[in-house]
């Protein structure tokens, strides 16, 4: 068995809107969405909220669909307890 899914953050906006962010429901084998929240102890992804709306407005989060978000830590920048 296969999960396939998308891993999205700031960086992957402009491929995001070309695509259609929106759209995304469209994708019958779409098994998940993981998004970017932070990063190390100052970064706060400015597209979250923004990629957190619009999944609520596609309807993507379903039995079939999960939808996550995740921190990026900077060990080699910050302690543990820091992160």
């Amino acid at each position: 068995m296969t999960l396939s899914g998308i891993d999205i953050s700031h960086h992957n906006y402009t491929v995001l809107k070309s695509e259609g962010l929106y759209k995304l429901h469209d994708r019958a084998a779409l098994g998940f969405v993981i998004m970017k929240a932070s990063e190390g102890v100052s970064f706060s992804d400015p597209r979250f909220n923004e990629y957190i709306r619009a999944i609520g407005e596609a309807d993507i989060m379903t039995d079939f669909v999960q939808v996550g978000a995740y921190h990026y830590a900077r060990p080699e920048n910050n302690t543990p307890e820091a992160e």
